[in-house]
């Protein structure tokens, strides 16, 4: 009751007074009834904490025990890395100030690059709740309408003009980030903006070009992405390497000018921008000098002539001639330098054909050989009857 309820009644509220124990709590709250008018009473007498307490029915003064969900997360934006959602006022501020535009609602929205229920789906604890794994996920600002015609907005079904609906591009996602493969994974988010008309219409304007800043500020920025694997455990995907941010960058480029980059301006963004050497760059493939050549066709065609040093050229005839298979004539000039290692597929078809014509030899001159034992044998043998004929012959 306030003070304008005191003068409408003209009666004065005594001052509240707590029990002395719990048990005067329990017996006040005995002796009144359920009507809301004595429940107000015991309050005033009681005081709220006691009043619960022995409507709950509870003993020993124990206060009432809830069931809530988790606490919601509370981080200060600068604890975030940057091109994250959760670093999404620090770059809406930049790009204020460098485009002087107003990157609101009503113009931008915060693209989740990787979508969260992408990177959440066995997430122990809800998206509320969740604050800072969806802090912590890369993101940038796009365009009012070409983020609302994405798959990746919404959960429509319908599916789009690459094939896939919200779920099927949710799903895409997910599995590229269990794989450990953040790259893929951004590079089907903006694949998905290319047959938008609304990404287009917004070509050549302030808005798109503060757009795209936005997605390369990300890109250079390089945050791990979360993601709760299949057991539930949160973990974090590997970096993009350079050559990925590069075509990144270039694919971004691409779309928006609808042109094919040339290679030498594709090396300049490699080289200057991300400080890569090569787009295909893996930390843990070697290198040497056989890079570039396509292992298929090293094994696919035999070596030339050229390509053989003077001893492997001799070695491959005599082996030719041993499995009696006539040489190639060589051709007159200089003798070309050796590659041993591209000599070991034509020695190893000529041994094996050598081999093939000896057996076929051997196995030849033993069935000869058994053919003569055989005929020998059988002259050898004389029936007894044609031996008493040819004796009676004789006698007479």
């Amino acid at each position: 009751m306030h003070a304008h309820e005191e003068q409408q009644t003209g009666v004065r509220r005594p001052p509240l007074r707590r029990p002395s124990s719990p048990a005067d709590a329990r017996s006040a709250a005995a002796d009144l009834s359920a009507s809301p008018t004595s429940i107000l009473s015991l309050q005033r007498s009681a005081g709220n904490a006691a009043v619960t307490r022995a409507l709950s029915g509870q003993s020993g003064g124990l206060p009432v025990q809830r069931v809530t969900g988790a606490p919601v997360q509370r981080v200060r934006d600068d604890e975030y890395p940057d091109g994250t959602y959760g670093r999404r006022g620090k770059d809406r501020k930049y790009l204020e100030d460098e485009y002087d535009l107003d990157m609101g609602g009503s113009n931008f929205q915060v693209e989740h690059a990787h979508g969260y229920a992408s990177t959440a789906r066995r997430a122990p604890r809800s998206r509320k709740s969740n604050t800072r794994h969806e802090g912590e996920i890369l993101a940038y600002h796009e365009t009012l309408r070409a983020h609302r015609d994405h798959p990746g907005t919404g959960s429509s079904l319908k599916r789009r003009t690459t094939g896939l609906n919200s779920r099927d591009y949710r799903d895409r996602q997910e599995e590229y980030l269990l794989d450990d493969d953040p790259f893929s994974s951004l590079e089907l988010n903006q694949l998905e903006y290319n047959p938008l008309p609304s990404f287009h219409a917004a070509s050549g304007s302030r808005e798109a070009e503060a757009a795209d800043t936005s997605f390369r500020r990300s890109i250079k920025a390089n945050p791990r992405t979360p993601i709760y694997d299949r057991n539930g455990e949160r973990r974090y995907t590997r970096s993009l390497r350079p050559g990925e941010q590069a075509q990144l960058d270039i694919g971004r480029t691409s779309m928006r000018e609808r042109r094919e980059v040339p290679h030498a301006e594709r090396v300049r963004v490699l080289r200057e921008e991300y400080g890569g050497s090569r787009f295909d760059e893996y930390p843990t493939r070697s290198r040497g000098a056989a890079d570039g050549d396509e292992l298929t066709e090293f094994f696919r065609r035999p070596p030339r002539e050229g390509e053989l040093s003077a001893q492997g050229a001799q070695e491959a005839r005599e082996n030719s001639v041993q499995a009696g298979l006539r040489p190639r004539p060589r051709r007159p000039g200089p003798e070309a330098q050796p590659e041993p290692v591209r000599r070991r597929p034509r020695l190893r078809a000529a041994e094996q054909a050598g081999q093939e014509q000896g057996t076929r030899a051997v196995r030849a001159g033993l069935l000869r050989r058994a053919a003569e034992a055989e005929q020998e044998q059988r002259a050898r043998l004389v029936r007894p009857g044609r031996l008493l004929q040819q004796q009676t012959v004789r006698r007479s």
